[in-house]
């Protein structure tokens, strides 16, 4: 997957309300391993307009509205924003979304308390059959390995990635970890526009 891209993991019926978010959620670049904001993302404002638009127009929840905003708003580094959103929700969702805002601050340790509140959530099985068809050197692949060592991604252990490669940013793997963070963010919208 290339930097700017967004590539769907798998076609289901949701696809097309997949595609439709990430039209008006994407950005040029890949979010980064740390807090940002970066370059090129959507306004808070306007972003809010467009996803309630389409959540309205696909007659979402209220609460599954709630925790698809606060993804659009974390992919857009509007961190506060997302918080806001979330901070009160337990569901496995609401504490998913809540660890990735925390890895994302950074604040690694807050991120491994929301991600022990809910260690299987089921997007990191689909994340690792979805990583499994990527091509990978062998630095990715070590990488991948220890993601992986329970045979599945290890949202905790994606944590310590993030952290050791959010400081060695020029390191190869950094850009693999990056990917995979933004499969992760592909992941659960997909889960949650299901």
């Amino acid at each position: 997957m290339d930097e700017g891209t967004t590539s769907q993991m798998s076609d289901s019926p949701t696809t097309s309300s997949v595609h439709r978010f990430w039209d008006l959620t994407q950005t040029p670049t890949m979010p980064d391993l740390d807090g940002g904001p970066r370059l090129g993302i959507r306004p808070k404002a306007s972003l809010q307009d467009s996803i309630e638009l389409l959540l309205a127009e696909l007659g979402t929840a209220p609460r599954q509205s709630v925790l698809i905003l606060a993804t659009a708003f974390l992919f857009n580094d509007h961190h506060d924003a997302a918080h806001d959103l979330i901070e009160d929700l337990k569901c496995p969702e609401g504490c998913l979304i809540h660890a990735l805002l925390h890895r994302r601050e950074p604040d690694y340790w807050n991120a491994r308390y929301w991600l022990r509140r809910n260690p299987n959530h089921p997007i990191y099985r689909h994340l690792t059959s979805y990583l499994k068809t990527q091509p990978m050197g062998v630095a990715e692949t070590i990488v991948f390995q220890r993601l992986t060592f329970s045979g599945v991604v290890d949202p905790i252990a994606l944590v310590d990635e993030c952290e050791t490669y959010a400081r060695k940013p020029d390191q190869p793997e950094s850009l693999f970890v990056k990917r995979v963070q933004h499969a992760e963010f592909q992941a659960l919208a997909q889960h949650l526009m299901a």
